[in-house]
């Protein structure tokens, strides 16, 4: 093995790649160590009872001198050291340094838990040391301790029943022959014998190890000791006192060993490992969301950042490959494997997003061709290269900068991976989602005007789900902890931790989960970052907690200081940093809750802590003043007594949600860091705070599946809120009126799929349901004329005019008389009223309803700015095109585009609508290159939306076809 200084290293380098838990610092060098510390326990009580019952010991006393006896005791303590030492300690660490070596006979593998616990560690140990003759000796060495050790048990079991037992106690019989007790003695011995085979081969087959007997011959035989040993030196023990002690406190140590059991794993079957099969017959708790891919595969969505990605074609294959890869399960949870470069590209390109982080490793045989395709994607963090002839692949290391390592020893790619990871995940932890909003001055790009929609939508999500009934959020936690389940099937560690999470969680220590970073962090902190609606819905127990206890333990002002100074270390790209300083002034929304500390010099390290790890990335520290007098805030609150980390960070976190402004950023030359200082800011300080209290308003004090079904469809999100509305009536009672209220929505939805046909059936079904089980709430059926009216009129198949009229006419006169004018579900029946007649060519009387329409909306939103407001503009520009004048439609339309990317998420559906109608009338004027950018932004996103055949894509798809043309013949 080299040196002592070699081993050394051996043993820290398996601390990395096998990290024991419950050693202090998962080393192999340590004496501080939970298992270890019960081992002794274990051995001490086991040995103790093992010397004083074993009648191979008193039997030798006995027989021997009292002289020799106690000097060969002795001599055999001092001995003893030898077997701990040599076939313990020492051989234990040959397995662990050298199992890597590829003289180990289990090479690539390790060796297995059942391996050790049948004892073959020696074994192992001899041969890779020794070769062939180590396990020559090492058997010799074997065999001579069993037989040695059996021939002595046989030797006392034979006298003990021979003469004690037979003569002494049985016969009463001093004088039997010597040819009698010869063959009693035999008899006893063959008998014995018999016995310990039996017992042996049995449990063999039922799985009982030498490891598990020697740890439970303590419970089995301890309870004798103390009776035996008062046997000898006490002359007023009884004889019941003897014979019933080591029985009794067998039965004790039998109960304490099973209630122990019990308490440390949750049941005494599964610390027996026993599988029980049972049928049940349940309703499954099903998330309301399934996982979303945009190619149907049946791959499995990550949950959290880091993946690990193996190309090769004998990835499966290959020892080194497997035992790579169960090395680093514990580190990065989420692994895939591929054969062909191909098959690995389509997954990177439709299975990830760019804020995953792909660990990448190649075989040499495909390093080239693969890398060279997705080494420019912005979710390949790093790239490992493993193969035999390093230097063949030495010329792409300058190629390709993400190429971190080009190894064939796979115990130093593992380590490899492991350190770069944790500077790769300590960055990750420190990332933070920011939305930035641009004031309309500064809103001139349309990514910067999708921001703010977004900035709004995102937040109107969140507090959906922070009001929602008990009753929606009840089954949040089973749903999550099935999805992790899922997510985490094999890996043993994280299931634990999962199994803890259930068992232990409750929302009072909500802080302290969060602050703990299992995998509650990373999952919540990735669809945080992602905006992933499906596994936030799924953890909205956990983000309802959150708001909860911050709220309740919320920073309390004093009157003599309103000012509350708080600071954040981490480090920023330059770009991200050439993005704040164009920011100055405006506002940013932390997606993600906003971990800060009051104390300047913990923000400082951490800030500093990963300088040189990343050449274009800075440190930071965001100065963040706090007006504790400010109304309107997100909540923030000390969470020094409730986090993981205590004292040591104080650190105060804000909600998830919480807006800043930037103002200022500057080098501080001293300590080599920039300082970005911010200031918390109230949620009405932007131009769309009155949109925003609207759209709160709208949702209500409490909401439900449905009411988040809703806020679904405005976002665009059709699927999901179908999902929402058909979730809910699976929750109401059969003759619930609130069922004909979904089916409303449901119909409204499908409409704006383009099903048309199939939203008509559904509100044949609610007028239905009224007729039988009227609603209090009369609105419903003018809900449902208004719908019939639109499904007759643009439905492809009917295209029924007339119809759709009576059903209008009929829908705005209930919403009339029972909602009255100033109301936007009557105003929506004005729209509706006005695109019919502009059907009918009744131009004129098609913009009195629109304008009667848009100033309903103008005066419920007094600061003219809303989706809803955006709409009538646009239809008003859809009038003026019919009607030719072309300037007024384009006008109409400017405007109805430029409030939409302003209120409406990104790539929303009516955007694209927007987009089409400008690209149309762009065309008429004859500017084909305007009509052509316009029409393409729309095909981008009705792509997104609908499949191909959809009559939006088709009839863009022919209008950019068209000006293609008109383009090339110039």
């Amino acid at each position: 093995m080299g040196s002592f200084s070699k081993i050394y290293d051996l043993l820290m380098n398996a601390s990395l790649i096998h990290p024991f838990d419950g050693n202090f610092q998962v080393s192999y060098l340590t004496i501080k160590s939970c298992d270890g510390l019960m081992f002794f326990i274990i051995n001490l009580i086991g040995n103790f009872g093992t010397v004083f019952l074993d009648n191979r010991y008193y039997n030798k006393v006995i027989a021997a001198s009292s002289t020799s006896a106690v000097l060969g005791y002795i001599l055999g303590g001092i001995a003893w050291f030898a077997i701990l030492f040599l076939t313990g300690t020492t051989m234990g660490i040959v397995v662990i340094t050298l199992e890597d070596h590829s003289a180990f006979p289990t090479y690539p593998n390790r060796l297995s838990k059942d391996d050790v616990t049948s004892g073959l560690t020696l074994l192992a140990a001899a041969i890779v040391l020794l070769g062939k003759s180590g396990s020559i000796l090492s058997f010799i060495m074997i065999y001579l301790a069993c037989t040695s050790a059996m021939s002595a048990q046989l030797i006392s079991v034979g006298s003990i029943v021979t003469f004690d037992i037979y003569r002494t106690y049985y016969y009463m019989n001093p004088n039997a022959s010597g040819k009698t007790l010869f063959y009693i003695s035999l008899l006893s011995l063959f008998i014995f014998t018999l016995t310990m085979s039996i017992l042996s081969i049995g449990l063999y087959y039922i799985s009982i190890s030498l490891g598990y007997l020697y740890t439970m011959k303590g419970i089995i035989i301890s309870s004798t000791v103390l009776p035996g040993v008062l046997t000898l030196i006490w002359n007023k023990e009884s004889k019941l006192a003897a014979c019933l002690s080591p029985p009794l406190g067998l039965i004790c140590s039998m109960i304490s060993w099973l209630l122990t059991a019990k308490y440390i794993m949750g049941s005494i079957e599964s610390f027996f490992h026993i599988d029980e099969v049972q049928e049940h017959v349940h309703e499954e708790n099903v998330p309301l969301f399934q996982p979303y891919s945009t190619n149907n595969t049946t791959h499995e969505q990550n949950l959290e950042i880091f993946s690990l990605i193996w190309c090769d074609v004998n990835v499966n294959n290959v020892y080194g490959s497997r035992v790579t890869q169960e090395k680093l399960v514990d580190l990065i949870h989420f692994q895939r494997t591929f054969k062909s470069v191909e098959e690995c590209e389509i997954y990177i390109l439709n299975e990830t997003t760019i804020v995953d982080k792909i660990i990448l490793i190649s075989s040499g045989s495909f390093a080239q061709d693969l890398i060279s395709r997705v080494h420019h994607l912005p979710q390949i963090n790093s790239v490992y290269i493993y193969c035999l002839l390093k230097k063949n692949y030495q010329p792409l290391l300058m190629k390709f900068p993400k190429i971190k390592c080009i190894e064939h020893n796979t115990s130093i790619l593992v380590a490899r991976i492991i350190k770069n990871h944790q500077a790769e995940n300590a960055l990750d932890k420190n990332t933070v989602p920011m939305t930035f909003y641009k004031t309309s001055a500064e809103s001139t790009h349309t990514n910067l005007q999708n921001e703010n929609g977004n900035f709004i939508w995102f937040q109107l999500f969140i507090e959906t789900l922070l009001r929602m009934r008990t009753n929606d959020v009840i089954t949040s936690l089973d749903e999550f902890i099935n999805l992790c389940n899922k997510q985490y099937a094999g890996n043993e560690r994280q299931l634990a931790n999962i199994a803890k999470f259930r068992d232990d969680y409750d929302p009072d220590h909500c802080l302290w989960w969060y602050s703990k970073e299992v995998f509650l962090y990373g999952i919540l902190n990735k669809a945080l970052r992602l905006s992933d609606m499906d596994t936030l819905y799924t953890l909205r127990f956990f983000i309802r907690d959150l708001y909860c206890q911050l709220n309740e333990n919320k920073f309390l002002t004093t009157e003599n200081e309103c000012i509350l100074q708080v600071y954040r270390g981490q480090i920023l790209s330059s770009k991200e940093l050439e993005n704040i300083q164009s920011s100055i002034g405006q506002y940013v929304s932390m997606n993600s809750f906003f971990s800060t500390t009051i104390k300047r010099p913990v923000a400082l390290m951490i800030a500093q802590s990963n300088i040189g790890c990343y050449s274009d990335y800075k440190p930071v520290i965001f100065h963040i003043k706090v007006n504790t007098k400010l109304l309107h805030a997100k909540v923030y609150a000390d969470i020094t007594n409730f986090s993981n980390f205590g004292e040591e960070e104080a650190e105060i976190l804000f909600m998830l949600g919480s807006v800043f402004r930037f103002c200022n950023i500057y080098f501080q030359d001293d300590e080599q860091v920039y300082v970005i200082d911010l200031e918390l800011c109230g949620e009405n300080e932007n131009e769309l705070r009155e949109l925003y209290n609207q759209m709160r308003t709208d949702i209500g004090q409490e909401t439900s599946i449905k009411v988040l079904g809703s806020v679904l469809r405005d976002m665009g999100q059709y699927d999901r809120a179908l999902q929402c509305y058909e979730k809910m009536l699976k929750l109401l009672h059969p003759n619930d009126t609130y069922i004909q209220r979904c089916y409303c929505s449901i119909s409204r939805t499908m409409q704006l799929q383009g099903r048309y046909e199939d939203s008509l059936l559904v509100l044949d079904k609610v007028l239905e349901l009224e007729a039988s089980n009227p609603s209090e709430d009369s609105i419903i059926v003018g809900y449902a004329h208004n719908y019939m009216g639109i499904a007759y009129q643009y439905g492809a198949v009917r295209h029924d005019y007339t119809a759709a009229l009576a059903h209008y006419e009929k829908a705005l006169q209930i919403h009339l008389d029972v909602k009255g004018r100033l109301c936007l579900d009557t105003a929506y029946v004005y729209n509706n009223l006005a695109t019919l007649h502009r059907t009918f060519h009744n131009y004129q009387k098609s913009l009195e309803y629109h304008h009667m329409c848009l100033d309903i909306k103008k005066e419920l939103y007094p600061e003219s700015l809303s989706p809803s407001i955006a709409s009538s503009l646009n239809n008003i520009g859809v009038v003026y095109q019919y009607m030719k004048e072309y300037e007024k439609a384009l006008k109409y339309y400017s405007e109805a585009l430029t409030m939409r990317l302003k209120t409406l998420p990104e790539n929303h559906q009516n955007q694209a609508d927007t987009y089409t109608n400008m690209g149309e009338i762009y065309e008429l004027l004859n500017e084909n290159c305007l009509a052509l950018e316009h029409a393409e932004k729309a095909l981008a996103i009705y792509e997104m939306i609908f499949d191909q055949n959809y009559h939006y894509v088709v009839l863009v798809k022919e209008l950019i076809e068209r000006l293609k043309k008109k383009i090339n013949r110039l």
